[in-house]
């Protein structure tokens, strides 16, 4: 007599040879995860500062426009899409806040932490770096804003 189906012992051997080919590429997803996290928001950033630049080249509302780094210790980093000569003295009601995720740290060499794109001729108050890091494995992306206000990246 021919029964049809599985055996228990198949149907075993095949649920340990799932979970095993599961956890071995676990922390390949989560790797790449985080790795596709790091440059969404470093292509969100690009876009930020080159929106920044627009503005200002517009003359949007007759002033320039900035962005401000603002870097915390306890990690909850965000920058501020603004108008202005600087963020001080900024018109707050037009600012747009971008909070970064818990597992970038942002950091930058600008100067004050801004960069303010002057009206018209949208060329930037200071340069420097941008600098990107992602906690879990290190990842680090940098953009350097040049003289010009032009956005390099890695």
């Amino acid at each position: 007599m021919k029964k049809n189906g599985f055996s228990l012992i198949e149907i075993l051997i095949t649920i340990s040879i799932s979970a095993l080919i599961a956890s071995f590429s676990f922390p390949f997803y989560s790797a790449w995860q985080n790795s596709s996290s790091i440059n969404n928001y470093q292509a969100q950033l690009i876009e930020i500062l080159e929106l920044a630049k627009l503005r200002s080249e517009a003359g949007l509302n007759n002033m320039s426009h900035g962005i401000y780094f603002d870097v915390s210790e306890d990690g909850a980093d965000s920058f501020i899409l603004f108008q202005g000569e600087s963020y001080v003295s900024r018109a707050n009601q037009y600012d747009r806040e971008f909070e970064m995720p818990g597992n970038i740290i942002l950091s930058t060499t600008l100067v004050g932490s801004e960069i303010v794109f002057s009206k018209y001729s949208a060329l930037p108050s200071s340069s420097g770096i941008l600098n990107l890091t992602e906690k879990v494995n290190s990842e680090n992306h940098e953009i350097l804003i040049n003289q010009l206000g032009l956005a390099l990246y890695d």
